[in-house]
């Protein structure tokens, strides 16, 4: 499964918080039953869980690996996504 997406994402940390909008690419999506997981052209991945009947809302968690100055940097948190 592969598609796009735009979000608008809010990312806080002990630097204090950044907000942005992007649009993408989305790739490798599995469905297995209500579970979800995909990749974005950003260098992240998702793993979730559908819920609603019919179904109209995921969320789960995140990591994403960040290359800045020749170190990587990792991050996780959560994300939703509604219909």
């Amino acid at each position: 499964m592969s598609g796009t997406y735009n979000d608008a994402a809010t990312c806080t940390g002990p630097g204090g918080t950044s907000s942005n909008n992007n649009t993408g690419t989305l790739t490798g999506g599995q469905i297995s039953g209500s579970q979800v997981s995909f990749s974005d052209d950003g260098g992240c991945n998702y793993a979730g869980t559908g819920s609603g009947s019919p179904v109209n809302r995921m969320s789960g968690n995140a990591s994403c690996t960040y290359a800045i100055s020749g170190q990587n940097y990792a991050f996780t948190g959560t994300w939703q996504a509604t219909r």
